[in-house]
C-alpha cells in the first residue's frame, strides 16, 4: 500500500487503516481510497473516479455511483458516532439505500462527495451524500439508512 498524503488523517484512515472496501478501504490497491473529512457542517471527501470504472459512455458506472455515496455516508456515521465503543459494540451497516442519478458523474473529473446527518432515531441513522461536478452541479444523491449489527450472521 502506498503511504497516506501528508495532512491529517482521513475518517477511513483513522478508523480502519488496513480495510479492503473498494471505495474507501484505504489498503485496497485496485480501489478508489475514499478519505473523509469534516468540513464545516459537512463530511467532505475529493475523488476522481478512473477511466476503468466508467459505464462504457464516459461516465461513471451508476453502482460505482452507489458505492462512493454508501462508502461517504459510513464516514459521516463514524464522525456521528464518536466516542463509540467499536471494540465492544456491533457496527453499523447500511439498512437500505436510495439512489437519485440526476446527472451523468463524469469520469477522470476532480469531483465533490458531501454528506450529513438528517436524523439520529431509536434504531437507525438517516444520512444523505451527494456528488457534485467542479462547478457544483449535483449529479447524484443517495438517502441511507444505517443501523447497528444487533447479532452476528
Amino acid at each position: 500500500m502506498d503511504a497516506p498524503p501528508p495532512g491529517p488523517l482521513s475518517i477511513q484512515e483513522r478508523l480502519n487503516p488496513n480495510g479492503t472496501c473498494y471505495g474507501c478501504g484505504q489498503a485496497n490497491p485496485d480501489g478508489l481510497r475514499l478519505r473523509s473529512y469534516v468540513e464545516g457542517g459537512e463530511v467532505v471527501a475529493r475523488v476522481v473516479v478512473p477511466a476503468k470504472m466508467e459505464n462504457g459512455y464516459g461516465i461513471v458506472n451508476g453502482g460505482i455511483v452507489t458505492m462512493v455515496l454508501d462508502c461517504h455516508t459510513a464516514a459521516v456515521v463514524v464522525e456521528t458516532v464518536k466516542g463509540f465503543d467499536w471494540e465492544h459494540h456491533p457496527p453499523f451497516l447500511t439498512s437500505r439505500l436510495e439512489v437519485s442519478l440526476r446527472r451523468p458523474t463524469p469520469i477522470e473529473t476532480p469531483l465533490t462527495v458531501a454528506g450529513r446527518l438528517v436524523e439520529r432515531r431509536s434504531t437507525e441513522l438517516l444520512v444523505t451524500a451527494e456528488i457534485r461536478r467542479p462547478d457544483g452541479e449535483i449529479t447524484a444523491e443517495l438517502t441511507a439508512g444505517w443501523r447497528p449489527v444487533l447479532r452476528k450472521l
